[in-house]
Formats: structure tokens, sequence, C-alpha cells
């Protein structure tokens, strides 16, 4: 495995490729949440507050305008990185999304 780089404009980065939008989509909005950025004075943005709709039986969902933005952005930033990506990954793991832990018993190596 390579070196992990980091981002520092994480918040930023998320929104600006539409993975934040889906991360809110598919996984917090269905619970009633949602996870937003804040864009400062300074331009720079942060991850701001998880609003709590858990309590209201239709949740969260995005108006038409918010939603064809937030899925271009993910379809742009998937065509150009994310399936080449999602390639390697398959071809060095035989999967995309891991479903298990490979090793659950760190001293002796057995799952």
């Amino acid at each position: 495995m390579k070196k992990i780089k980091k981002i520092k404009e994480a918040a930023a980065f998320l929104r600006d490729a539409g993975l934040l939008f889906e991360f809110n989509r598919t996984i917090l909005h269905p619970l009633g949440l949602a996870l937003e950025t804040v864009i400062e004075d300074d331009g720079s943005e942060t991850f701001g507050k998880i609003w709590d709709c858990r309590d209201d039986p239709e949740g969260i969902i995005y108006n038409d305008e918010c939603y064809e933005s937030g899925a271009k952005k993910l379809e742009c930033y998937m065509q150009e990185h994310g399936k080449k990506i999602w390639k390697s990954r398959f071809e060095s793991l035989d999967y995309i999304v891991q479903k298990k832990h490979i090793v659950t018993n760190v001293e002796d190596g057995k799952e």
C-alpha cells in the first residue's frame, strides 16, 4: 500500500466532488441526519453541524436544484477519478466495498 496523503481542505473537497452529497443522500438522510459544510469569511470551508431530523418521519431530502447540482458533481468526480480507483481496487482486492474485517485476532492473525 502506498503512503496515505492528507487532503487539507477536506470539507471543500468532499462537497466539490459530490461525495458529501452522496454520503448525505445514501447514509445520513435516510437516518434523519445531514452533515453541513460552512464557508467562512476568509473563504475556507469547514464541516459544520449535523442536522437532526430523526423525529420527522420524512427525514431529510434535497430540493430539485440541490439534488441536480450534487448529482452532477458526483458524476464528474466518478468519471474523472472514482471509476478508475474502483477498477484498480477491485483488481487488487477482488472487491470494492469491504464487507468484513480481514483479521479480527491480531495476536495470531486468524479470523
